[in-house]
């Protein structure tokens, strides 16, 4: 009887220095989302404006020679349209509510989608600067009580 081992020493292994979260906490790894920014301030996030990408305006929009600039009147142009609609509260401030207005405007002045691009953003600047033209002399007759 003396052979009976009733007790047996278990050897731990040494604690590790980096704490480990438990399963099922809910620290999960950090996703990267697709979240659209909203127009306002799309330049800010994305480097260049939203027309730049809408019109895939990219390897036009910054060359870096003498032909950099061809665009930046026409998109700075739509750009202060779509502020000011924004601001005024016709169009939401989001890319996807801009899209369906440029949309609304090339099918309002019969832009083909078969047209080449730049002549597209042209045609869209031209009606753009009309409209914010028309909508000052609305704004100066109601101001001096002419309508």
């Amino acid at each position: 009887m003396n052979d009976t081992v009733f007790r047996t020493r278990i050897v731990e292994p040494a604690a590790q220095d980096t704490p480990q979260a438990p399963k099922g906490d809910g620290m999960e790894p950090v996703k990267e989302t697709t979240v659209e920014p909203p127009f306002m301030d799309y330049e800010k996030m994305k480097g260049q404006p939203f027309l730049v990408d809408h019109y895939e305006l990219g390897a036009l929009w910054n060359r870096g020679d003498m032909y950099s600039e061809a665009f930046i009147p026409e998109v700075t142009a739509i750009n202060k349209y779509l502020d000011y609609a924004i601001s005024k509260g016709d169009v939401n401030n989001t890319t996807e509510s801009v899209k369906k207005e440029l949309n609304r405007i090339e099918k309002m002045i019969n832009v083909r989608p078969d047209q080449r691009k730049t002549m597209r953003i042209g045609l869209v600047a031209e009606y753009v600067k009309f409209l914010m033209k028309s909508d000052y002399v609305k704004k100066e007759s109601a101001k001096y009580g002419m309508i």
